[in-house]
C-alpha cells in the first residue's frame, strides 16, 4: 500500500518568516528597515486569519474580509497613505477627500488580496504572478528614481522564488490562504506607495500590471452573480481550474 503525507499548506507562514530574515539585507542599499516595522505590524490581523484557515479552522469570508481590512486601515494610520488619485478628471478630486480616498484604498486592498488568493489554484500561478509584478514595479520604481520602492520590490523577488521552486511543479508545498493574503497584500501596498509617491506614474499603468488576478476575480464575480450566487462563494470554474482539469483529462486518454 503506497502512503502520501499530506502537502504543508503553510507556505505564507515560511514566506512571512524570510521576509522577517532577508529584509534587513536592504539595508546594505542604505534602505532604512525601520521603515517597514509599522507594516509587519500591520500583518498581524490577516496573517491569523489566514494561517487558522490553513490549519482547519474554517474562517468565514466575512471574518477574512474584516481581518484584510483592519490590517489596511492600520498601514494608513502608521504612514497616512491612501490612493489619493486614479487618473481620472473630477474623480481624483472626490479622492483628495480622505474619507473617499480610504474608503477606494480599502476596496482595491482588499480586492486585490483576495484576487491573489483566487489565482492560487494551480502550481506555481499565484508565486509567478507575483515575481512579474514585483519585477515589474520596480521597473517602474527604478525609472522614476524611487529606489527605496524599488529595493524593497526586487528584495521581494527572491522571496517567492524560494518557494515557487518547491511549489512547481510538484506541489512540494502550498501557498495556503495566509501566503495568498501576504502577496497580494504587500504587493497592493507597495504599488499604492509608488502612485502616492510620484504623480508621474500612471494608475492605470498599475492596473495593467495587476490585470491578471484582477481580471480573474471581476470574471468570477460576474459569473456567480449570473449563476444567482453569492460573489464571494468559492467555484471551480477559474481559467486555471479549466486549464488543469485539460491536462488531467489529457492523461487519461
Amino acid at each position: 500500500m503506497l502512503f502520501r503525507s499530506p502537502t504543508p499548506r503553510l507556505g505564507g507562514l515560511a514566506l512571512l518568516i524570510t521576509m522577517w530574515c532577508i529584509f534587513p539585507l536592504a539595508e546594505y542599499y542604505k534602505y532604512d528597515i525601520s521603515v517597514l516595522f509599522p507594516f509587519f505590524i500591520s500583518l498581524i490581523p490577516m496573517i491569523l486569519v489566514g494561517a487558522a484557515e490553513d490549519l482547519g479552522f474554517a474562517m468565514p469570508p466575512r471574518r477574512r474580509l474584516l481581518a484584510i481590512s483592519f490590517s489596511s486601515m492600520i498601514v494608513m494610520a502608521f504612514y497616512s497613505s491612501w490612493a489619493s488619485r486614479a487618473g481620472i478628471p473630477y474623480v481624483d478630486d472626490l479622492l483628495a477627500i480622505a474619507p473617499a480616498g480610504i474608503a477606494l484604498t480599502l476596496f482595491i486592498t482588499v480586492g486585490v488580496t483576495n484576487a491573489f488568493n483566487l489565482i492560487d489554484g494551480l502550481n506555481g500561478l499565484a508565486a509567478f504572478t507575483a515575481i512579474t509584478i514585483a519585477t515589474s514595479l520596480s521597473i517602474a520604481a527604478c525609472i522614476i528614481d524611487q529606489i527605496d520602492i524599488c529595493v524593497l520590490s526586487l528584495t521581494i523577488i527572491p522571496i517567492i522564488l524560494g518557494f515557487f521552486i518547491l511549489n512547481f511543479p510538484f506541489g512540494k508545498i502550498f501557498l495556503g490562504d495566509c501566503g495568498a493574503y501576504l502577496l497580494g497584500f504587500t504587493l497592493i501596498w507597495t504599488a499604492i506607495i509608488l502612485i502616492t509617491s510620484e504623480n508621474s506614474v500612471s494608475p492605470f499603468a498599475i492596473i495593467l500590471i495587476f490585470f491578471w488576478p484582477v481580471a480573474d476575480t471581476l470574471l468570477a464575480i460576474w459569473r456567480r452573480k449570473t449563476r444567482g450566487k453569492p460573489g464571494y462563494l468559492p467555484d471551480r470554474l477559474h481559467y486555471q481550474d479549466r486549464k488543469s482539469t485539460r491536462l488531467n483529462s489529457s492523461h487519461l486518454v
